[in-house]
């Protein structure tokens, strides 16, 4: 909290520089009227309102379009395949699978679809998608169903385990029969 009004208190110390202390100081004066300072606050308060619904909606709006034109595309063609891709997409987006970067090459690679030179997750989505559009939709189905959903937020002790222990370490390796 203090450190913000630090940071609050030095912008305005920039003001007072940019403006001149004539300028701060009459604001200053049509401040202390009550009317002025409820108007002033009630401005403020539309202000921020209004920056946080813009943050929102800007990146909801950005999100809902990742892999639209591909849907769109697979829903003249086939309806089925498109609801399945969907679902795999609304769980890409939501971070229920495929959380990392890593995470999303390791699946690609596993099932030798192409996701580009993508730098980022975000990047690598749309790829991925259209790369498992080219399989049939029994094989995505099947894909799906093998897939780890567990959520962003998961803390349970088998989550916990393979995080600390990678899963190929888990097995047992094959014994070598003594000579």
């Amino acid at each position: 909290m203090i450190q913000d009004d630090v940071k609050i208190l030095t912008e305005l110390i920039r003001i007072v520089n940019r403006y001149g202390p004539d300028s701060v100081s009459n604001l200053a004066n049509r401040i202390k009227d009550p009317q002025y300072a409820t108007e002033l606050a009630a401005a403020l308060e539309n202000a921020v309102a209004g920056a946080s619904r813009t943050k929102v909606r800007a990146k909801s709006r950005h999100t809902n379009r990742v892999g639209i034109k591909l849907l769109n595309e697979l829903g003249e063609s086939d309806p089925q395949k498109q609801s399945v891709i969907a679902e795999f997409r609304d769980l890409l987006l939501s971070s229920r699978c495929l959380r990392s970067m890593g995470e999303l090459r390791q699946f690609a690679r596993m099932h030798n679809l192409s996701i580009g030179k993508a730098s980022s997750r975000n990047a690598a989505i749309v790829p991925l998608l259209g790369a498992m559009s080219e399989l049939p939709t029994p094989e995505i189905v099947k894909l799906l169903e093998s897939m780890d959903r567990t959520g962003p937020n998961d803390r349970s002790l088998e989550s916990w385990r393979n995080l600390i222990v990678k899963p190929r370490f888990l097995e047992e390796p094959a014994r070598k029969k003594p000579k």
